[in-house]
């Protein structure tokens, strides 16, 4: 008990504590991250954009990725120009520091979405961690200004839409209309928020349809939502400005099936293109990279609230509509993708933003088995609730110990599920699809190759990329060529080459392993014949 008062009665110093041990840990390691395949593309989108603004530079209406939102990209243009960026490194370090920033946001709004539907901050800092240790999501949230960006604006957007449904004030409604609008204009598929809150004021108008009062209140909060979210969507979507209604609509045609990118993939051990994927591609990513704990709560999450509306759908759809909401965000999406056959890569990045709906309701499960346990006797209760700490301590542990031990190559996390080893992993899945860890290699030949002049034959575009994040001195030193027979380096990520390349050909020199597989290979061409791995040179 004294221990318990002393914790409550130093909460805030706690919770303080985490965000400022977490503030400090991002700023001091967002350097060690390299460029992935995707980064010169949206900041390209984002300068067309920019361009639109400020110059008035018309080729934004007929530019190929006219339909991405930029509320994400432009801002970092404005940045870069606030702060008179002129060498690539430091610009995309910028970037890199911008977008930890803005999860590190959606890292506090997720405390407090938490915290606002478990009353509990204890609960609000354990649902924080979870979102912190997920290797993929914590390495993404440094490089990936589309899909971890898209996720902290939804957590975010999710907050106040959850906040609206409680509160029912006209000022809630409006704080959640700019933020759905900053989510849409980020990616179309952001109108999910828009949809699940107008199916709550739904339920709500069925529900208060008795009663006159209460239902003007319910329609006025969601004419200005429906009024709100039309302006502020077309205010901050500048390709909206010309023809918002039809403009609008071909943005989501183009993107409720994207198919510019028809490139192959590593998954289940065999190549498969992106146009053609089977339906169960994204939740056997989800399954085998998502930490088992996380999962384990997640199944008793659905289950609970699969039982309780069960027992009674009115009352369920009447007093659960926060409960909704979330199983909404997690599976309305991925449901979506394998129904409309939407084209997905790269593993399930594009979905990341339904995984807080998932931790959302793995932590209702969480909950919901320590108060199965509680109706047992004190000292099963006891043991059961040991047991729990104990697995779920253990599990932390073993995430931690490999973001540790692999920093800054969390992102090629897996877990058991995926197989018995990384080497098995390897031969069945991508690893450092986006090229991340040739900065590392790059560093490596320049600390231990002295001379002037070193020609890097690439294996793909992220190596030259990821030359630009390098110090402008060192990267002089690097001349990236086509010809086998004038390279002094191979380097490639094994995209699209899952197997070790013939010693005969090649001379290792140094790799970079995760586990027992190597994600990045540096080597000497013995013979030189050696092509550079086929592959698409266009955006992900």
């Amino acid at each position: 008990m004294a221990i318990q008062k002393f914790i409550e009665d130093h909460k805030r110093v706690i919770v303080c504590a985490f965000f400022g041990v977490y503030f400090l840990l991002g700023v001091w390691i967002a350097k060690d991250y390299g460029i992935s395949w995707d980064e010169p593309f949206q900041r390209n989108t984002g300068y067309v954009t920019y361009n639109y603004l400020v110059e008035g530079d018309s080729t934004l209406l007929n530019y190929r990725d006219r339909c991405y939102g930029v509320a994400a990209e432009v801002p970092l243009i404005f940045l870069e120009k606030l702060l008179r960026l002129k060498d690539a490194r430091y610009i995309y370090l910028a970037r890199h520091y911008a977008t930890f920033f803005l999860f590190y946001l959606c890292v506090f709004f997720f405390y407090l979405l938490c915290k606002y539907h478990f009353k509990s901050w204890k609960i609000g800092l354990l649902g924080s961690l979870f979102l912190i240790l997920t290797p993929r999501v914590f390495a993404h949230s440094f490089y990936n200004t589309k899909d971890l960006t898209f996720l902290s604006m939804f957590v975010i957007a999710g907050y106040y839409m959850i906040k609206s449904m409680n509160e029912k004030t006209l000022l809630c409604a409006g704080i959640s209309a700019l933020t759905s609008a900053l989510l849409i204009d980020m990616r179309i598929v952001g109108i999910l928020v828009p949809g699940i809150t107008l199916c709550v004021l739904l339920i709500e108008f069925i529900k208060e349809r008795r009663n006159k009062r209460e239902l003007l209140k319910v329609v006025a909060r969601g004419g200005l939502y429906v009024v709100a979210l039309a302006f502020f969507t077309v205010l901050f979507w500048p390709f909206l400005w010309e023809a918002p209604v039809i403009n609008f609509i071909e943005a989501i045609k183009r993107m409720s099936r994207y198919v510019a990118w028809d490139g192959t993939m590593l998954y289940m051990s065999e190549y498969v293109r992106a146009t053609q994927l089977p339906w169960h591609y994204a939740p056997v990513w989800i399954s085998i990279t998502t930490p088992i704990m996380y999962l384990f709560c997640f199944f008793a999450g659905v289950i609970t609230l699969l039982i309780t509306a069960l027992r009674n759908p009115v009352r369920f759809a009447y007093e659960k509509q926060k409960e909704i909401a979330y199983l909404m965000w997690f599976f309305a999406p991925l449901l979506m993708a394998i129904l409309l056959k939407s084209v997905l890569y790269d593993a399930w990045r594009h979905l990341y933003f339904i995984y807080p709906g998932m931790l959302m309701i793995a932590l209702i499960g969480l909950v919901s088995i320590f108060k199965t346990a509680k109706r047992a006797p004190k000292a099963i209760y006891y043991a059961l609730s040991l047991i729990m700490i104990i697995v779920m301590s253990v599990n932390v542990y073993d995430v931690v110990a490999f973001m540790v031990k692999n920093h800054p190559h969390q992102d090629v996390y897996f877990n058991k599920f995926a197989g018995r080893n990384m080497k098995e992993v390897k031969n069945n899945y991508e690893l450092d699809y986006w090229g991340v860890s040739y900065r590392e290699a790059l560093e490596y030949i320049l600390a231990n190759d002295k001379r002037d002049t070193i020609k890097i034959l690439a294996a793909n575009d992220p190596c030259n990329y990821n030359a630009m994040i390098l110090p402008p001195e060192e990267r002089k030193r690097l001349v990236f060529v086509k010809d086998p027979q004038q390279a002094d380096y191979f380097l490639t990520n094994y995209r699209w080459h899952k197997d070790e390349y013939p010693e005969t050909d090649l001379e290792s020199v140094y790799s970079i392993k995760v586990g027992n597989a190597k994600i990045m290979g540096i080597y000497k061409i013995r013979k030189q014949v050696l092509q550079p791995t086929a592959g698409p040179h266009e955006q992900q």
